[in-house]
């Protein structure tokens, strides 16, 4: 059982073997053929400024935003050839990406991939999809044949012996290490996942080499590597504030035995023992010395993906009225099953002193969160898709509230998702913003943002990959997932 710092909630996929749902039990969703379009006298959120820059007609052809001009010229206005899209007293931002999802493993991606676009999140981070899955999405998008996000993909999850999740890619020799890298890098994997169970030997040859291919590589922290260690060896992202709070201790190397002691003791008085250690550990967050961690970010360029969404949900997973949550009818309940705390393997076992150390965690994390965004320290949205209560599109608007309530702007929090992720992803020549020349991946909304976060969720329209779905399209899509859901249950 594990203590509440230490949720390995990287890729929720333990009720895979029971996932049987092939793409043709799933009506397919309306595909977009409306590739030439303006948007009319719209407000642009600028979010590399704050700006909101009023009364822009923008024009959309093969794929990417061809003019951003002011006003609606009359030679636009009637332009036959393109589809016009009415976008006075409404706001146009840059499409959304989820940094941390779990969508294209077998079963899943018919399941979950048509939930993104009518949520408005136009790209993702998959942490753990098989390469084969992770293409065929990437093909789909590029081919425009699903109504599916953009996706770049990690291809494998790189473990230790025993793994911590059983599809994992363990790796115990050096050597076999820095071969997998090559292996993943040659089928295409956008970076390195790395995982908790690794040995340092092992994690170091792996960093090398991601270096050395030039491929970022990400992860939790394996426990046998400082937080601090990560960043200096170019960890480019740390995902769920992994270790963070055994980093922030003032007797770090302490911290870590203490912990390294209760894992070995799994009785019944151990585990309790366990909680306590966690409790304690959670406690003693030193702010100087997490001070001196969060500069050390920013130095290095190391980004955080707290995952508030699934850190949440992991604290509160015994309170059952989270079932009455209507977004729930668009998963299927054979999956959702999974999600109850007496299935899931990592909480099975919990005691019921378990709970409230866990939601003593859950407030630390918090507390963490505001201190990071003090900070300035680098951060993306993710939500941990695939885990309990971390739904497909729906749970990234939750994930921006989150850290607007706990003390990031709307703009930051919508930067968070949009222009942080170009940055992260070297992409800001493509996306992140709404420029001529970028690609066309765009939600057009009913209410600013900028005044109130909860307004990314008041979807008009949606463009992605240069495809029009207007409110509508998106509407039917949901509908036909909603009925898929039904009948697998």
């Amino acid at each position: 059982m594990t203590t509440p710092s230490r949720l390995a909630c990287g890729a929720a996929l333990a009720a895979l073997p029971a996932l049987a749902l092939g793409a043709q039990e799933y009506a397919a969703p309306p595909v977009s053929t409306v590739t030439a379009l303006v948007v009319e006298r719209t407000t642009i959120v600028d979010v590399a400024t704050g700006r909101l820059l009023r009364d822009r007609s923008v024009v959309v052809r093969g794929g990417r935003i061809a003019r951003v001009v002011a006003g609606l010229p009359a030679a636009l206005a009637r332009d036959t050839t393109l589809a016009h899209v009415d976008g006075r007293r409404r706001f146009l931002i840059p499409g959304l990406w989820d940094m941390h999802v779990h969508s294209t493993a077998p079963g899943l991606a018919e399941a979950f991939l048509p939930l993104y676009l009518p949520n408005g999140v136009t790209g993702i981070r998959d942490m753990a999809g098989p390469a084969a899955g992770s293409r065929a999405v990437k093909a789909a998008v590029r081919d425009g044949t699903r109504p599916w996000p953009r996706l770049v993909g990690a291809y494998a999850l790189l473990d230790g012996d025993p793994p911590v999740w059983p599809f994992s890619k363990v790796v115990t020799q050096e050597a076999a290490g820095a071969a997998l890298v090559d292996t993943l890098v040659a089928e295409g994997a956008d970076f390195i996942k790395v995982y908790e169970r690794l040995p340092r030997p092992v994690w170091a040859a792996i960093a090398r080499r991601a270096r050395e291919r030039g491929v970022p590589f990400v992860g939790h922290v394996p426990q046998a590597v400082t937080v601090r260690e990560a960043s200096d060896a170019g960890q480019k992202s740390i995902e769920h504030l992994t270790f963070l709070d055994v980093a922030c201790q003032r007797d770090e190397p302490a911290a870590r035995e203490r912990l390294a002691a209760a894992r070995r003791d799994t009785s019944v008085a151990g585990r309790r023992a366990r909680y306590a250690v966690s409790d304690s550990i959670w406690a003693a967050a030193d702010t100087a010395a997490c001070g001196g961690l969060y500069a050390r970010f920013r130095a290095n360029g190391t980004w955080q993906v707290p995952t508030l969404t699934v850190l949440r949900a992991a604290a509160h997973l015994d309170d059952t009225t989270r079932l009455a949550d209507p977004r729930l009818r668009y998963i299927p309940r054979f999956f959702t099953n999974g999600w109850d705390p007496r299935v899931d393997f990592r909480f099975r076992r919990a005691l019921p002193e378990y709970w409230p150390s866990a939601r003593r965690a859950w407030a630390a994390q918090q507390a963490i969160v505001r201190n990071m965004l003090r900070a300035g320290v680098p951060m993306l949205a993710g939500t941990d898709v695939a885990n309990p209560y971390c739904l497909p599109g729906f749970s990234l608007h939750d994930e921006l509230q989150e850290l607007v309530r706990l003390g990031a702007t709307p703009l930051r929090a919508l930067r968070m998702a949009t222009l942080d992720p170009a940055r992260f992803l070297g992409a800001t020549d493509s996306l992140g913003t709404v420029a001529a020349g970028k690609l066309a991946d765009l939600v057009l909304l009913d209410a600013d943002p900028l005044a109130n976060i909860a307004n990314t969720t008041r979807i008009h329209a949606v463009i992605a990959n240069g495809r029009l779905y207007r409110r509508a399209d998106l509407d039917a899509q949901l509908a036909a997932v909603e009925k898929a859901a039904a009948g697998a249950r």
